[in-house]
């Protein structure tokens, strides 16, 4: 566990050199001086705790003329003009900008006698002023077995915020949560539903490029999330990372992650716009006897995250060696410590879903309008999440060594380390597997305990029936003509039992990847128990009526140590129902 409050790896990552000036179109400069605590990478402390403030200054500037604040907007406490102690280290210059180079810099505050309160931390240097909301959360005492909320997928776009409104709402009402974990695909980048995929679908062509990355990161780093009355701690997903060159060309395939673009002209890159919004892509931090490890699984080159607006080819998982290393060396400090861990990742390390397909991993394909067809009937089949086959969870590189894949590294890092829970989104639905010390990752069948499925808006079977059959031909501009008179909700079961039926009936070629026979190769296994958890999502493409919130909803955990010992699902329904107590400590007994 380093002293830094945010991985070596991730200094400067806000800096405007790597972000703003490496794509053409705007970003909200949401983190820009304060690069920690931020509103998605809070400061979670007690009173014999100093708070580590780090700050972006022009080189040169002397951060002992910044003036860092507590700001009690929640409350009536008021503010608080914090104390520096010591001096200010340097932790280097980043890459040079237009506007020339920026030196961050860590400065200590002393926060005992401060009210026990959620703050924002303002920042003020030369007139210029920065907020950072909800970024400092301080605690009368922190012991281990309190309660937090897991969720993913809250995938804001412009029609469903009723969604993060009412988890907001409802949130704000719970007295007993200290924190909350929102694990991937904050916003949406305009997919709005699957009728909208089909439409985007049929216009696809070298154009000028529309991002809707500017105003949903805008309105839910700006106006939503800071209206929580709790610390939020965000991790990206693969909708928060999509990607456009200029008029939505293929451009030239690089090995570029972020940042400047060698070959191509970037328009946008999500990854930006989180990284400008809300805080680092990966960070950890430390409650009671547990070590959080927050992650991001959505590391694939630039040329693999492009899509014609939403429309990508690829939406798996994927890491890179530097944040590997990062896990690594993380869990073998947390483990010296005798700590807990547990990691929160937006994809399933794993493959496949529900203890099926395990070792499933899919064929990167490339990004291509001539291609469409395929491209966009694999999304709808994600989207409608009846094929379990076809999530991507993680991808595979064509022609990729098993030896090299990073999953395998992964895994043996977390059972080796002795992992408690890894926590997940992506699937929008619930269910914890559980392995015990000496089953093999992809031959033991683990336990599986799901909360309950919401059950489906009743559609005409023949509709059904008439949308395979289009699919079947390739007709796309025909399916979208006969799902116009539907509504979304009803467009959204159509099309997903239309895809389940033609599953069913083998239509779609199987697609490309790691035989689970060849994953059992890698013969990991479990050196304590560990359990993989995936939680609901907060909102999609379905709300039109308050039925449909019954398909959202969040996890409340209850911990002992500070880890998750069990977790218990409520839906954003009126009545928030509530779903069974899935025990995890019981389960490894």
């Amino acid at each position: 566990m380093s002293k830094l409050p945010i991985p070596h790896a991730q200094l400067h990552y806000a800096d405007p050199a790597i972000n703003d000036e490496a794509q053409t179109l705007p970003i909200g400069r949401f983190v820009d001086r304060i690069h920690h605590p931020t509103l998605g990478c809070p400061a979670l402390l007690t009173p014999d705790q100093s708070l580590e403030v780090l700050l972006s200054l022009p080189e040169g500037a002397d951060p002992r003329a910044c003036v860092v604040t507590l700001v009690d907007r929640h409350g009536e406490t008021g503010e608080y003009a914090l104390k520096a102690v010591g001096s200010p280290v340097s932790l280097g210059k980043g890459p040079a900008g237009k506007d020339g180079r920026r030196e961050l810099w860590q400065l200590s505050f002393d926060i005992a006698g401060k009210a026990f309160r959620l703050y924002d931390l303002r920042l003020q240097w030369e007139g210029k002023e920065e907020t950072q909301p909800n970024a400092v959360r301080l605690y009368e005492r922190i012991t281990g077995d309190e309660k937090v909320v897991f969720c993913g997928d809250a995938q804001y776009h412009v029609d469903n915020e009723v969604c993060l409104e009412r988890f907001i709402e409802r949130i704000n009402r719970l007295d007993d949560i200290a924190w909350v974990a929102l694990i991937g695909d904050v916003c949406d980048n305009g997919v709005r539903g699957e009728m909208n995929v089909l439409k985007l679908a049929l216009t696809a062509k070298p154009s000028p490029v529309h991002s809707y990355y500017a105003a949903e990161y805008a309105r839910t780093a700006g106006k939503l999330l800071p209206r929580l009355n709790k610390p939020i701690v965000l991790v990206p997903g693969n909708h928060d990372g999509m990607v456009a060159y200029e008029d939505y060309e293929r451009g030239e395939s690089t090995n570029a992650y972020l940042g400047p673009d060698p070959k191509n002209t970037v328009a946008y890159d999500g990854l930006h716009h989180f990284r400008r919004s809300f805080g680092p892509l990966f960070h950890a931090f430390t409650w009671h006897r547990t070590r959080y490890l927050c992650t991001n699984t959505f590391e694939l080159d630039r040329h693999e995250r492009l899509g014609y607006h939403a429309v990508v080819a690829n939406w798996g998982g994927w890491m890179r060696d530097e944040q590997l290393g990062w896990i690594e060396s993380e869990l073998k400090t947390a483990t010296a410590a005798d700590m807990h861990k547990v990691m929160l990742a937006h994809h399933d390390p794993r493959g496949g879903c529900l203890g099926k397909a395990l070792g499933y991993y899919s064929e990167m394909r490339p990004y291509e309008f001539d291609k469409v067809y395929d491209v966009v009937v694999a999304y709808l089949r994600y989207l409608a999440n009846h094929a379990r086959t076809w999530q991507e969870e993680w991808m595979v590189r064509t022609n990729q060594s098993l030896a090299d894949h990073p999953v395998k590294r992964l895994l043996e890092t977390l059972v080796e380390h002795r992992t408690w829970a890894v926590i997940m989104g992506h699937d929008n639905e619930n269910w914890v597997e559980t392995y015990l010390q000496g089953d093999t990752v992809f031959k033991s069948d683990p336990e599986v305990r799901t909360y309950p499925a919401s059950d489906e808006d009743p559609v005409d079977p023949k509709l059904v029936r008439a949308a395979a059959d289009l699919l079947a031909d390739r007709d796309l501009e025909a399916l979208a003509q006969q799902l116009a008179e539907c509504n979304e909700a009803e467009a959204s079961v159509v099309i997903g039992k239309a895809l389940e039926r033609l599953d069913a009936e083998r239509h779609f070629d199987a697609a490309a990847s790691y035989a689970p026979a060849e994953v059992e190769n890698w013969r990991i296994r479990a050196q304590a128990p560990i359990h993989f958890a995936h939680v609901d999502d907060v909102g999609a493409y379905k709300y039109q009526k308050e039925a449909h919130f019954s398909h959202y909803g969040y996890v409340i955990a209850q911990l002992s140590e500070g880890r998750p010992v069990n977790l218990q699902r409520f839906d954003l329904t009126q009545s928030a129902t509530e779903g069974p107590v899935v025990d995890l400590l019981a389960a490894t007994e």
